[in-house]
């Protein structure tokens, strides 16, 4: 739990202790910490329920009864500030899920996001344990886990899940996750009959918290953390800062991967002018003026020629030239093919030769190996 501050649990611990002595001999047992209000709270309403019934059984007002009295008005107070302190919980735990978020915000890519989201979860978030899983249809794919203190066991713990094959139908809870898309939390992962019992077993987990990676509105993937090995059991507010840090998590890795994708097809189209450019560089256009009414190039007139390259032509096929001749020409292979009376599939076959035979890795290539060696 994430206080408000040692001041303010020291003094909470230290009225309860005083309570606890007070009432010595009438609980069953001793108080749990401070950094456990949910167990705190139900023994404060027990001790507010003894001092009440002893306040009862008393005759008469006297001092006896007053000091009953001030037990059972001290266990409500207590009972209320543990609510002041839960709330303030709440904020701090809010406070450093934005933290955390706002530290991966700053990763370059999402590569880097993955690799460091258990690790702001544990630093960052109250938890002592965060486990990253992938989904792959029907399977639950375990892949990065942090464990504070404890590396070699994160290391192993993970490892040992990769060989394994964790169907969704053999983990039942998880499969709940991905159907409603909403955390969930787990108070006995051995006997509750949802979890997946190797997993619990390898981990010796207790108890924990799962919340689900909703990138683009699909589950991709889980968070799952816990406190082991403390002892401490989770809470409704572990699953609430988990869920949180989930949500926010799903949006920054849809946001990498969209200015990463954006990113190569920018690349990508940067290289394609640049192919353009330097093929139009290298065409010798004989442009020509001609009369308004004029038609440079009537439909019944034939194509003119291209410029001869024997060196290229060498190495075609007497139909590969053919298609050579009008590929050159900037002829798309529908046009190839109507004009040799070909199938598009067949022009298609002759392209790729022609690609191979000349050593070009597009027909913008051809054409400007083809106009080079003509010059």
């Amino acid at each position: 739990m994430t206080t408000t501050g040692d001041e303010g649990a020291a003094a909470l611990t230290a009225r309860v202790d005083e309570l606890a002595r007070a009432l010595e001999g009438r609980m069953t047992a001793g108080p749990p910490g401070v950094s456990d209000l949910g167990a705190l709270a139900p023994w404060l309403a027990s001790a507010r329920t003894s001092a009440a019934g002893a306040l009862a059984a008393c005759g008469q007002m006297d001092a006896e009864a007053g000091g009953w009295l001030s037990l059972a008005l001290e266990a409500r107070d207590l009972l209320v500030a543990c609510g002041v302190l839960s709330e303030a919980d709440r904020v701090a735990r809010e406070a450093a899920v934005a933290q955390a978020l706002h530290e991966l915000r700053a990763v370059g890519t999402a590569a880097d996001l993955l690799d460091r989201a258990c690790d702001v979860l544990v630093e960052h978030c109250g938890f002592r344990r965060a486990l990253l899983s992938r989904t792959d249809g029907e399977r639950w794919l375990p892949w990065k886990a942090r464990f504070a203190g404890d590396a070699d066991f994160a290391e192993r713990f993970t490892a040992e899940l990769q060989e394994r094959r964790i169907d969704l139908v053999d983990a039942p809870l998880e499969r709940d996750v991905v159907d409603r898309m909403r955390p969930a939390i787990v108070l006995d992962a051995v006997g509750d009959a949802r979890t997946n019992k190797p997993t619990v077993e390898l981990g010796l987990t207790g108890s924990y918290v799962v919340a689900p990676i909703i990138p683009g509105g699909r589950v991709v993937g889980f968070f799952h953390a816990d406190h082991h090995p403390s002892g401490r059991v989770v809470d409704e507010d572990d699953r609430d800062a988990l869920w949180a840090f989930a949500e926010g998590f799903g949006r920054l890795y849809e946001r990498a991967v969209l200015i990463e994708r954006l990113a190569a097809q920018r690349r990508h189209i940067e290289q394609a002018f640049a192919s353009a450019r330097e093929t139009f560089a290298a065409l010798d256009l004989d442009v020509r003026l001609v009369d308004v009414e004029g038609d440079p190039l009537g439909e019944d007139e034939a194509l003119p020629a291209p410029a001869s390259n024997e060196s290229v032509r060498a190495l075609m096929t007497g139909r590969e030239r053919e298609v050579l001749d009008l590929l050159v020409r900037g002829m798309g292979n529908r046009e190839i093919a109507d004009r040799l009376v070909l199938q598009v599939g067949t022009v298609k076959t002759h392209v790729k030769s022609i690609l191979r035979k000349v050593g070009a890795a597009n027909r913008a290539e051809v054409i400007a190996l083809y106009v080079r060696g003509s010059s």
